[in-house]
């Protein structure tokens, strides 16, 4: 379903946060390019945010670089394809999934897993800041701001492709909810948002984090790490209009 998109895994995004990038397969041609990251916080601890595709080699390498993590977390109620496979890989880590997830992975063994429906309810406050999207039911993300290095961090929050997509479908899909190019939040969450009010209160949180940070790291298409104030502006006036 998924391949890596080069033979080395998890490569250095910018200072204490690692990422590995793959592909994930949609279907009907469409191949939407993901991202996975490893993030060192406190006296050598790592945080797994979003795990992707493992296998044995990727493995060997996780524990090679950081010798253990600390946390895996699936952010949101759709990034979580790979989260059983990573609490098996790493029993010792504490495991968090977003309220809801129990009721569409019925695999899962939610013994194991800690559920999250608040920032504070990770208890990571002294290396970030952050918030769940409580008000968007459908997707309630969880979205970081790593202090150290002054990082928001998140999944589908906004998506920031400017490169060559991997298919013309790829392309087409995300024109159509008006991601394919740029710093944009997809019309998907508009369209799937019940409490537009009351998540617009959630964005503007994110905005005031992003108005902090020096660095962008999503989990769909390009770190941003220069001109980030205009980019993150348009981004805040396109989401601002949408739900106001």
């Amino acid at each position: 379903m998924e391949r890596t998109l080069s033979s080395e895994n998890f490569k250095l995004a910018c200072e204490s946060i690692y990422h590995h990038e793959f592909l994930v397969d949609v279907g009907m041609g469409i191949k939407l390019p993901s991202r996975s990251l490893i993030i060192a916080y406190g006296e050598g601890k790592h945080l797994w945010y979003s795990p992707g595709p493992i296998d044995d080699v990727l493995v060997q390498e996780i524990q090679s670089k950081f010798k253990k993590i600390d946390m895996i977390i699936a952010p949101n109620l759709f990034h979580h394809l790979y989260l059983k496979q990573a609490y098996e890989a790493f029993p010792g880590a504490e495991v968090y999934a977003p309220r809801g997830l129990d009721k569409k992975r019925k695999d899962l063994d939610f013994n194991r897993i800690k559920i999250f429906n608040s920032f504070e309810d990770l208890q990571i406050v002294d290396y970030f800041d952050g918030l769940v999207l409580t008000h968007h039911t459908f997707l309630r993300e969880l979205v970081l701001f790593h202090k150290k290095t002054e990082t928001l961090i998140f999944t589908d929050f906004s998506f920031n492709f400017s490169k060559k997509l991997p298919t013309i479908l790829t392309g087409i899909f995300l024109r159509i909810f008006g991601a394919h190019k740029g710093l944009k939040q997809s019309r998907l969450i508009q369209k799937t948002c019940k409490y537009p009010k009351e998540f617009l209160n959630d964005c503007q949180h994110v905005f005031r984090l992003g108005d902090r940070a020096q660095k962008l790291v999503m989990c769909h298409g390009d770190i941003i790490t220069d001109d980030l104030k205009p980019k993150w502006d348009a981004l805040k006036k396109l989401v601002t209009k949408r739900y106001s």
